[in-house]
């Protein structure tokens, strides 16, 4: 066995001219072929080990690296073998990179996912490759792997502490700071399924991810507390149907990017009330049917933003979050929010 060295690389061994050590003309190895050439053939290897699939697929998720190679390879050979085309979609990712260099064995540059999983869990390694964006590459941040292993946290525990006060029982009269809440998280529902749909992964993220924490978090749970434990009736039934419905929603749109722990919680909380066994096979968060104003963002933002003046204002005081506190509204402010001034 010849073995070309460095310099000669990359060698076609038909074409190289070497003597053995023999003295004899070595016999070049024929039997060499570009591997594109089978992967290539995804498409139709694929379809041969799963039956009903056909041609053509959905979409190719690949790095920018191999648009030349593989997606061009692949496209010609469909065309030569079934003169079709072998996806209707390609979403073309980047490179992970280390400090700005892509990672590469060779140069050592590289951060083995199973110390990150170790360390963090997967889903918080999932949380931090949802944050990149198509066609561009992504650098390893520890943080962002950080805020992923927060975020699991926080919907572990948020999903915890609601949990007795779940309902899927809808109820006569929704309660207007419900109503506001589930018509903003209606918004959500609706961005997630658009940038999914094109293939904006970090988008939906994103999205979904800051109505979690700021919105549902921050301040929907904490206006009803109140009702679900010392409400009247019909105060518990809006609440609780509420929590049940925004809950359900964000698990549902967080679970291709955190499948464990939405697997997790759903097992724990929603499977006895839903049809489905497993949320990865359970259907795609629809809007839920609530009457809707073009007011309504705007009502529930001045809602949010006074109550995060009240919090302000009592940590300055230095008091508890239960301490009463005087808040004066100009009367323009007191009439949007008379519906829902109780809460």
């Amino acid at each position: 066995i010849i073995v070309a060295i460095e310099k000669e690389l990359p060698v076609d061994p038909v074409k190289i001219n070497k003597k053995c050590s023999c003295g004899g003309k070595a016999i070049p190895e024929e039997k060499v072929f570009d591997t594109w050439q089978t992967s290539s053939l995804t498409p139709q290897i694929a379809a041969s080990l799963a039956s009903g699939i056909k041609i053509p697929y959905s979409v190719r998720c690949n790095a920018h690296d191999i648009i030349r190679t593989w997606d061009f390879y692949t496209i010609a050979k469909s065309f030569m073998h079934e003169n079709k085309i072998p996806w209707e979609n390609m979403m073309v990712s980047g490179f992970v990179t280390l400090e700005g260099e892509k990672m590469s064995k060779s140069k050592g540059n590289v951060i083995e996912p199973q110390l990150i999983i170790q360390n963090y869990g997967a889903d918080a390694l999932r949380f931090w490759a949802a944050s990149s964006k198509l066609g561009e590459d992504l650098d390893y941040q520890e943080k962002e792997t950080i805020s992923g292993k927060k975020f699991v946290t926080k919907l572990w525990n948020a999903s915890k502490f609601i949990s007795q006060s779940l309902s899927n029982h809808k109820p006569k009269k929704v309660m207007e700071t419900d109503r506001l809440f589930l018509s903003r998280l209606n918004k959500i529902i609706e961005l997630a399924t658009e940038s999914f749909n094109n293939y904006e992964y970090s988008k939906a993220r994103q999205e979904v991810s800051n109505f979690f924490w700021h919105v549902f978090c921050d301040n929907y749970i904490e206006i009803v507390k109140r009702r679900v434990y010392s409400g009247t009736k019909e105060e518990k039934e809006s609440a609780s149907w509420a929590l049940y419905q925004s809950l359900l929603a964000i698990l549902k749109m967080m679970a291709p990017i955190t499948p464990y722990i939405t697997e997790e919680i759903y097992q724990n909380y929603f499977k006895k009330t839903e049809k489905e066994k497993s949320i990865h096979i359970s259907e795609w968060p629809e809007k839920i049917e609530i009457s809707e104003k073009k007011s309504d963002d705007e009502t529930l933002d001045l809602l949010l933003q006074i109550l995060g003046d009240v919090r302000m204002a009592k940590s300055k005081a230095q008091k508890s979050m239960k301490a009463e506190i005087i808040l004066t509204l100009e009367n323009d402010k007191k009439e949007k929010l008379k519906s829902v001034i109780d809460d």
